[in-house]
């Protein structure tokens, strides 16, 4: 009998808090293998213990309360896409601090105020309109991220072409010109839409890789931070996971791990990312 494989399933569902029939999802198997391997005790293929080891490193390496918040704030999760006053909030807390980190001067007030229709005091139109564009990026994030939802070349595209209206310099949802290491430059591009359009089975660590890649390379003119910090919290939400909102005053630490995610570490920044999503429902009110 199979009895280790069937601690360890059963373990990563109590973790994760998943059922059978998303774990077949995650393994790439049907819910009638599942079954014989909980009930029935049929040991799994080789290449599935290894994809296993892999999610079960998952819940077992990462910080622990993710995967708490992700069941105790299932109802936060919901009211993030069906609540519109805590969608708004929402959107403004995170494009307040994703825009704090690309050097904006732009307060909540002055979001709050774009948000309505109306024109903050004393601000350039250059970033009233970057603004406006990262409001209306992350709307299209949150209305696009259902469960199970893959982020692609076409939805990496759009995103773009939406944080980047009324910047033609940017080349809205248009890659860049590769210049003179144009292979390499393609070799990066389909191995980061490679990851993004895969059924995600490390959640966390695939953000943080995808992130690390996405500012390296710089595949676009422009808005290259801000499109993979929206792509994170895309990947988190698809998986049932809390977005990661970056605060602007944990900056120094976020970039430098960023940094050496980019040689090629990736544990710090994807322990940082998950530690910043389990953090993301305390800074909204609770509901009654």
């Amino acid at each position: 009998m199979f009895t280790d494989g069937n601690r360890k399933i059963a373990k990563i569902m109590s973790a994760a808090g998943i059922s059978r029939s998303e774990l077949a999802r995650r393994l790439g198997v049907s819910y009638k293998t599942v079954y014989r391997w909980l009930d029935k005790g049929v040991r799994p293929h080789p290449a599935q213990l290894r994809e296993m080891d892999r999610i079960f490193r998952e819940f077992v390496d990462l910080p622990g309360e993710l995967y708490s918040v992700k069941k105790k704030f299932s109802r936060f999760l919901r009211a993030l896409r069906n609540d519109g006053r805590l969608k708004n909030s929402f959107i403004i807390e995170s494009v307040y601090h994703s825009g704090a980190l690309s050097g904006s001067r732009m307060s909540r007030e002055d979001l709050r105020c774009i948000f309505t229709g109306n024109k903050p005091r004393a601000r350039e139109l250059k970033e009233i309109l970057e603004s406006l564009n990262m409001l209306n990026a992350a709307r299209f994030t949150l209305e696009n991220s259902r469960f199970g939802f893959r982020a692609g070349r076409g939805y990496l595209m759009k995103l773009h072409e939406i944080l980047t209206y009324n910047f033609p310099s940017h080349m809205p949802g248009r890659f860049r010109p590769p210049g003179a290491a144009e292979s390499e430059f393609q070799l990066r591009l389909n191995r980061l839409l490679k990851i993004l359009s895969a059924v995600p089975v490390d959640p966390v660590r695939e953000s943080a890789r995808c992130y690390a890649e996405m500012v390296s390379l710089r595949p676009f003119c422009g808005a290259n931070g801000r499109a993979a910090r929206m792509l994170m919290d895309t990947r988190l939400l698809s998986c049932g996971l809390p977005p990661a909102i970056i605060t602007f005053e944990s900056r120094d630490v976020f970039f430098e791990l960023v940094e050496r995610a980019s040689g090629g570490d990736v544990e710090g920044l994807a322990r940082f990312i998950s530690e910043r999503a389990a953090s993301t429902p305390g800074l909204f009110p609770k509901e009654d």
